[in-house]
């Protein structure tokens, strides 16, 4: 996939592991191992460090710009067919000029005649309900990005905060200072029924979603 807003892949290659060296996947040092190397787009930000530091200098453009980057990401990966599977904090990067890059497509899954694909171990916080039952399909992917745009939103000052929100919105339980448009927005994006999420392309065509 090429797409200004999805880490862009150049070549891929094989190496032997000389004897006497280890590696994660092969720990004998008396034999030749295969060593994969993948050159990808060098991008030196993480949205979870971004994120981490946001509530300290909170601007709502730049958030708005971020997720709208995201959702043209997840439009394309979706056009595509595929589903990412695994779509967070850690796994969207930022380049030098902040722009928005998803990676990190270990978990993504080609989908099937109708529009599913296996579940997986995904993101914890971010998973969506489906993920227990089997199957999922892109919707799964518009969960995360519920998630996502919670923090984009209202970032968290600490790690506990975050925890104890993102958990309580998986139980329908919203803070009291949300703005309500906000909470229409988000429910809409981590509603229990996939069938109750817009898709991307939706999200795209909606050019005050937000608010």
């Amino acid at each position: 996939m090429s797409h200004p807003n999805i880490v862009r892949y150049y070549q891929s290659w094989i190496e032997p592991l000389m004897s006497g060296c280890t590696n994660d996947l092969w720990e004998s040092d008396e034999i030749e191992s295969p060593c994969l190397y993948i050159a990808m787009e060098y991008c030196p930000g993480c949205l979870g460090s971004f994120l981490d530091d946001f509530s300290n200098h909170y601007n709502r453009e730049q958030a708005l710009m971020i997720f709208r980057q995201i959702v043209q990401a997840l439009a394309h990966i979706h056009e595509n067919n595929i589903i990412h599977r695994d779509l967070s904090r850690s796994n969207i990067f930022l380049d030098k000029d902040g722009n928005v890059k998803v990676g990190d497509f270990g978990l993504a899954k080609e989908l099937d005649d109708d529009g599913h694909a296996l579940s997986s171990t995904s993101d914890g916080t971010n998973r969506a309900p489906e993920y227990a039952y089997g199957e999922v399909d892109a919707k799964a992917d518009i969960y995360s990005l519920g998630m996502i745009l919670v923090e984009l939103l209202y970032p968290f000052a600490t790690a506990f905060e975050r925890t104890k929100v993102l958990g309580d919105l998986k139980t329908g339980v919203y803070p009291t200072e949300w703005e309500v448009q906000h909470k229409r927005v988000i429910g809409r994006l981590i509603s229990e029924s996939p069938l109750a999420r817009p898709t991307a392309a939706e999200i795209l065509m909606d050019g005050n979603f937000v608010g």
